[in-house]
């Protein structure tokens, strides 16, 4: 996704394709950063070279800085809830629709529970949906 400043003009738009990020001043997150050498293979794809990028850490900050009016980021859609409260508009990336998957961290040592599979079973199709209502990908 790509968030703007509500004050920009593009910000209103459904959605944005990445060569269409060649002009803007990126808000990114720090490599190595799995996310971020996503959103650098997709760049690359679309033949954007980021002059100078703000690069940042933490999701919360970008979205502050673009809040700010410092560039326009580049976020998952999972950081949507951080959005919701600032100044910044949230539009999916087009050309191509890039998934991010669900990853679960465990011990290769430990046997969970089966509970723990019902759980994620429970937590992908909860994630589906509320990405469903909020109009995300």
């Amino acid at each position: 996704m790509v968030i703007r400043p509500v004050s920009d003009a593009v910000a209103h738009r459904t959605s944005t394709a990445w060569s269409a990020l060649k002009p803007e001043r990126l808000i990114l997150q720090a490599p190595p950063a799995p996310l971020r050498l996503l959103i650098d293979h997709h760049l690359a794809r679309a033949g954007v070279n980021p002059e100078l990028p703000i690069v940042l850490n933490r999701l919360d900050t970008i979205v502050g800085m673009v809040a700010a009016g410092q560039g326009i980021g580049i976020i998952p859609s999972f950081a949507q809830p951080v959005c919701q409260h600032r100044n910044v508009v949230m539009t999916p990336l087009v050309n191509p629709v890039v998934p991010v998957d669900f990853y679960q961290i465990r011990n290769r040592g430990r046997k969970l529970s089966p509970t723990v599979d019902e759980f994620t079973l429970f937590l992908q199709g909860y994630i589906a949906r509320w990405a469903g209502r909020a109009g995300i990908p």
